[in-house]
């Protein structure tokens, strides 16, 4: 389960952009998963809470949008949504085409309260 791997660098991307004093005010983690990023949400989820579980961001909350995958073609300029893994241009039938989204993990946001009463 390499979800528990990514949560671990999630809080240490957590930790380098948030004072060891704020840590409790973070409410959320907005991130920005690719459906071909190979990670299962429920299990980072899990992931997240076990490691947060008694330190001073327990409670701050995975926010997480799922970015489809996303081919351009090269031959004919469209952007298409193909089925899972396939990279055939939907629109003309060519395989000259760049993955433009789906593969990405990205922190994108972190949330802070503005006063310790607010945190979670």
């Amino acid at each position: 389960m390499h979800e528990l791997s990514v949560a671990e660098n999630i809080l240490d991307i957590v930790r380098q952009h948030v004072s060891e004093s704020d840590l409790a005010l973070l409410k959320a983690v907005r991130l920005r998963v690719g459906s071909q990023a190979g990670i299962v949400v429920d299990s980072l989820r899990f992931s997240w809470e076990a490691i947060t579980i008694d330190t001073p961001v327990a409670g701050a909350m995975l926010e997480i949008e799922i970015i489809p995958f996303t081919l351009r073609c090269r031959s004919c300029g469209r952007t298409t949504e193909p089925d899972q893994g396939i990279i055939v241009c939907g629109g003309c039938g060519s395989i000259d085409t760049e993955i433009t989204g789906g593969t990405e993990l990205k922190v994108t946001e972190l949330e802070l309260a503005d006063s310790p009463g607010e945190a979670p």
